[in-house]
């Protein structure tokens, strides 16, 4: 079964361990450079066979958050993957809510992180599953958007909704010629100050090797404290874009913050939502293992946020996994 499956994997990777231990520091290098890789290859196949297995047993979107299985995955699954620092931090949420800008962070550096050496290839599998390869593409996704706007004449406005670390704005700034920034005003919101204050960091970090001067305001506030003061500022926007915060609001709530963001694009602005889709196939493992709880959308419920906007041309493009859709939203 899956436990003793990751019993086996534990125990190879601590011997690994204590060999290692005795070597030099090139040897390993050299060695780590071999086993971390094929050890992620490995704890892949057998998390992903199991989260099918059980995606056909357990209908995970019509569970409560809390029940027996939970509690039966967190007693004797998640003990495995406490030393992965991705997997620590999605169960412990020390900012308090799923996804925080640190594990975006963890997802796009793209190495080995944990506590131990089952840890760190728990850690390596995780940020190369399906799901966080999805969010990856969101980085270059949202900065095409941004290009694509830019190839109007004239200066443009940017509001990224729940910003995070803002991944596509750090991109901007660092390889943009300064007369593209000087066209460009970029607005982060986001509710965690924190992930703000990080992303102030970064981007200012970078404009100072780059020799730049990017225009960007920070607001942190609710979304609902947001958009009442945005009331008296319509059509602001040339491009509104938001990758994660969908995947934990209901469709009502959805519907209503796509109508009030439409509001906020200028004519032949685009509204670019994103939300991951029941097709996908780790769910299991996210939400038992992890106690990550997405809503997950069709691409039919995703259109219905749109359903009533007049003036407005929707469409739905997909990463390469097809499992992140993004609805997008053009004003006439």
């Amino acid at each position: 079964d899956m436990v003793s499956s990751l019993r086996i994997l534990k125990n190879v990777c601590d011997e690994q361990e204590l060999r290692c231990s005795k070597m030099t520091f090139d040897e390993r290098t050299e060695t780590m450079s071999v086993f971390l890789p094929s050890m992620s290859a490995q704890i892949k196949s057998i998390f992903e066979s199991y989260s099918h297995k059980i995606g056909h047993l357990i209908d995970i979107e019509k569970i409560p958050q809390d029940t027996a299985y939970h509690r039966l995955f967190q007693e004797h699954i998640y003990p495995y993957l406490k030393s992965s620092d991705l997997s620590r931090r999605a169960s412990e949420k020390p900012r308090g809510y799923d996804g925080d800008y640190e594990m975006m962070n963890q997802v796009y550096r793209q190495s080995f992180e944990g506590s131990d050496l089952m840890g760190k290839v728990i850690h390596h599998y995780s940020i190369n599953s399906e799901t966080n390869e999805s969010v990856q593409f969101r980085r270059p996704y949202f900065l095409s958007n941004m290009e694509s706007a830019l190839d109007r004449p004239g200066a443009k406005k940017f509001l990224s909704v729940a910003s995070g670390p803002a991944f596509e704005v750090q991109d901007a700034v660092s390889r943009w010629p300064q007369q593209t920034i000087d066209r460009t005003h970029f607005v982060l919101f986001d509710l965690d100050r924190e992930a703000l204050e990080h992303a102030q960091t970064k981007i200012l970090e970078i404009a100072m090797d780059k020799n730049k001067n990017p225009n960007v305001d920070y607001i942190n506030a609710s979304v609902k404290s947001f958009l009442n003061h945005q009331e008296d500022a319509a059509e602001s926007f040339d491009l509104i874009y938001s990758g994660g915060l969908f995947d934990y609001l209901d469709n009502l709530t959805s519907t209503m913050i796509t109508r009030s963001l439409f509001r906020l694009l200028k004519p032949q602005g685009r509204l670019v939502i994103g939300n991951f889709t029941k097709a996908v196939g780790t769910k299991s493992f996210i939400s038992l293992i992890l106690r990550w709880h997405l809503i997950y959308k069709t691409e039919e419920e995703m259109r219905a946020w749109a359903a009533d906007l007049q003036g407005c041309k929707v469409s739905v493009d997909y990463d390469p996994n097809h499992i992140n859709a993004f609805l997008v939203i053009e004003k006439k």
